[in-house]
């Protein structure tokens, strides 16, 4: 396909050529015919390590363009070189570019080529005038000639006169043209350091005067403007060189700042790991606490009931007591009452003696259930006693269990706050974590597109070399233009 491409736009040159040889169009079309077919080289070199290094033949293209010395035909060049470079940078970026899109190099190249166009358009615009004013001269010399052939036909005596005058016209034509014609020559081969020479001993004609005083105005222009193109490539050179040694430290920190970001990320992942962990037993422990925060409110609960048995025990010794007592006046008043029965049986005689006995059986139960009484009023003491001091010791475990409770509570609360802290810090650690990892792939991205740079750059530094390749094709030298000499006026 690509040669098939190529020749046909050869063709339509071509054809264009046959139909109007020479003319601005064929100029127009030639140029751009020669724009496409290296546009189709580029497409053909499609991830070929070469096909950034063949946008080169744009440059030296438009440099061969510029042999026709017409402007549209550098302005159409240049056209369709830059609809070339955007179309194909949206549409299609693999003819044009290895890698993908990348408008920072077309915006390079943009500038290039217009630097070039500029210089190539202005270099155009003064040969078509060196051209114009060579073609006068020796449209000058044909009419010079016919004048002279005319006035042949004059009589002997101004024959001899206008021949000798016309042969020296005709030697000092042929002197301007000469050296005119030397002078171009010169410049064809990139010669800008002579210009037409004019010493005492062989002066110029000073007729042609203004015309050696053009070209070397143009010679002049021209050396000047080769040298401030050379001094720009230098100075774009040395650019390039910065940017290119720049661009690879930059990538050097980059790479190293990458390798560096992604054992942070590692390290902040084991990180996040161990927080997580930590959290699960903080919420583990928090569980334990608050079951034996229950287990203590039950034991609370516990002691609490034995608390209230061990009041309602007091409370049935006290009641026990009171009966007692009741029991011990009750035989007391039954050991008075059987005392009393004894006396009056002792009266009575012999008839209150079986009285007096069950008196006297009355009265020692009396003094029995009496004795017996105050034996269980002393234990029951004892008894109260002891409950008496078994419930202060329950009370007191009471009070420390409800201690206890109070500080499971603050421990299960402070276990509670340590468990959220430790979730809301593992939450915090992997959104630090995440951040690193995107970090990383923006540090990694920034490498990328430092590496790109740095192509770039050398790229910038090859194409910048061979414009000083393209530039050390001109011979500069000290030129002075000469000062334009008032044309004689001939007899």
């Amino acid at each position: 396909l690509a040669p098939a491409l190529v020749a046909l736009l050869a063709g339509a040159a071509s054809l264009h050529r046959l139909r109007a040889p020479l003319s601005p169009g064929f100029a127009m079309s030639a140029a751009t015919a020669l724009a496409l077919s290296v546009a189709v080289l580029v497409w053909q070199l499609d991830g070929h390590a070469w096909q950034v290094d063949a946008h080169m033949y744009f440059f030296a293209a438009f440099a061969c363009v510029a042999v026709f010395c017409e402007w549209r035909a550098l302005v159409a060049y240049a056209a369709v070189v830059a609809l070339h470079h955007l179309g194909l940078n949206l549409l299609l970026p693999a003819a044009l570019f290895p890698g993908g899109a990348d408008l920072g190099r077309v915006l390079l190249h943009a500038a290039v080529v217009v630097v070039q166009a500029v210089a190539l358009i202005w270099l155009a615009a003064v040969l078509t005038r060196a051209f114009a004013a060579a073609d006068a001269a020796l449209e000058d010399a044909r009419h010079q000639g016919a004048e002279a052939a005319r006035l042949a036909s004059a009589p002997a005596a101004r024959d001899a006169e206008e021949t000798a005058r016309q042969t020296q016209e005709a030697a000092v034509q042929a002197r301007v043209v000469r050296d005119l014609g030397a002078g171009l020559d010169r410049l064809a081969r990139g010669d800008l350091s002579t210009p037409i020479p004019d010493s005492p001993g062989d002066p110029f004609p000073s007729a042609y005067a203004g015309l050696r005083a053009a070209h070397d105005a143009l010679l002049s222009r021209l050396h000047n403007l080769v040298g401030e193109i050379t001094e720009v490539s230098v100075g774009l050179r040395q650019g390039a060189s910065g940017i290119d040694r720049t661009a690879r430290t930059l990538s050097d920190r980059s790479e190293a700042q990458a390798a560096t970001l992604e054992q942070s990320a590692a390290a902040l992942a084991e990180l996040t790991q161990s927080v997580r962990a930590t959290a699960a037993r903080a919420a583990e422990a928090d569980a334990t606490s608050r079951a034996n925060r229950l287990q203590a409110e039950d034991g609370a609960r516990v002691v609490s009931e034995a608390i209230a048995a061990m009041r309602a025990i007091e409370q049935s010794s006290e009641q026990i007591t009171r009966i007692i007592t009741v029991i011990d006046d009750i035989a007391f008043q039954t050991n008075l009452l059987a005392l009393n029965a004894g006396v009056e049986a002792a009266r009575a005689g012999e008839a209150g003696r079986g009285f007096a006995v069950v008196a006297s059986e009355v009265r020692a139960l009396a003094q029995r259930a009496s004795g017996s009484a105050r034996e269980i009023k002393t234990l029951i003491s004892d008894s109260a006693g002891h409950v008496e001091t078994g419930s202060k010791l329950v009370r007191r475990t009471g009070d420390r269990l409800q201690d206890m409770l109070e500080a499971a509570t603050a421990v299960q609360g402070h276990l509670s706050e340590i468990a959220a802290a430790a979730q809301e810090q593992s939450a915090g650690i992997e959104e630090v974590a995440a951040g690193a990892a995107q970090m990383d792939e923006v540090t990694q991205a920034n490498a990328t597109l430092t590496q790109e740079t740095t192509d770039s750059a050398a790229a910038l530094r090859q194409r910048a070399d061979a414009l000083a390749a393209l530039l050390s094709h001109f011979r500069m030298g000290d030129v002075h233009p000469a000062q334009p000499v008032p044309r004689a006026v001939s007899a």
